[in-house]
């Protein structure tokens, strides 16, 4: 499953707070390789958040991934871990994105950023 094979189905399906609940818990376990840029890395006592597309922060790593001595903000990494929650942040403009919550995840691969 890709971050944009859940966040459309997700945001498809319209899903109340009890069914959003529920899918949480049809994901949870299930392990996933995503890539995106690091948004932020607080350090190994704090939290970890990637962006898949564009500058929203949708993933969260619990516990946060060891990468802000290896990476720069430029670089896309590839990751792997497991599924602990999914849920719907609003941003503005008012719109629905996916935020998920991996554990036991781990970087492998960090890409250099592609030439504009």
């Amino acid at each position: 499953m890709t971050f944009d094979e859940l966040e459309s189905g997700m945001i498809r399906s319209g899903l109340t707070d009890i069914q959003l609940e529920s899918y949480s818990d049809r994901l949870r376990g299930t392990r996933v390789r995503w890539s995106g840029f690091l948004a932020q890395d607080a350090g190994p006592k704090r939290v970890t958040y990637v962006s898949t597309n564009g500058v929203i922060q949708n993933i969260e790593f619990s516990p946060p991934l060891d990468v802000a001595a290896e990476s720069n903000a430029q670089q896309v990494i590839v990751f792997i871990g497991t599924i602990e929650r999914v849920s719907l942040a609003e941003i503005f403009p008012p719109m629905p994105k996916a935020y998920v919550v991996l554990k036991d995840a781990k970087v492998v691969q960090l890409q250099e950023p592609t030439a504009k």
